[in-house]
């Protein structure tokens, strides 16, 4: 399974690509055939990434909810971002939305791209009603991208905005 925009490919990585890329990212590019440019798999990004290792494993069936999702520059093989759902949409059709990329790709629009993508595929195949995200209040850049996936902000705290987007809004994500 993946998904398609103009300038990438979102591949939802299943249990064995999620614990090889954790384990071994040399044996991961050569196993994908592709060059692993995201976030460096070190401190705590590599403690995310394991930590949902297992959670992919108790959830084979559904692992896209609970997996990262790379992206990937057409044409160039070059893995330079993950987003993930942080967990299966719940009782009420909530699910949240996490994503980074690496600095050198920054600016360049591809994280907006993919969360949208991301949040089409989410309202249109499943229960989602409602994607959530979070975001600390000096990350201008990851509003930037909330903003142009059209969500808005629906709550505040001292070091947090939190955004939604409605299935009401769906055609209005680019």
């Amino acid at each position: 399974m993946k998904l398609e925009t103009n300038r990438l490919e979102i591949i939802p990585l299943n249990y064995n690509q999620l614990k090889l890329l954790t384990e071994d990212v040399d044996q991961f590019e050569r196993e994908l055939n592709c060059q692993y440019c995201g976030e460096e798999m070190e401190g705590i990004i590599l403690d995310i990434f394991k930590g949902q290792v297992e959670i992919v494993k108790k959830n084979r069936e559904s692992y896209f909810w609970h997996t990262f999702w790379l992206f990937r520059i057409k044409n160039e093989g070059k893995f330079i971002g993950s987003a993930c759902f942080k967990n299966s949409p719940d009782d009420k059709g909530e699910v949240e939305i996490g994503y980074g990329i690496n600095e050198n790709f920054k600016n360049y629009g591809y994280t907006t791209e993919a969360v949208s993508a991301m949040c089409k595929w989410a309202f249109k195949g499943s229960n989602v009603t409602r994607i959530l995200a979070q975001t600390e209040k000096g990350n201008i850049a990851s509003q930037k991208v909330l903003r142009k996936c059209n969500m808005k902000i629906f709550k505040e705290t001292e070091k947090r905005y939190w955004w939604q987007l409605t299935i009401a809004q769906l055609d209005t994500i680019k």
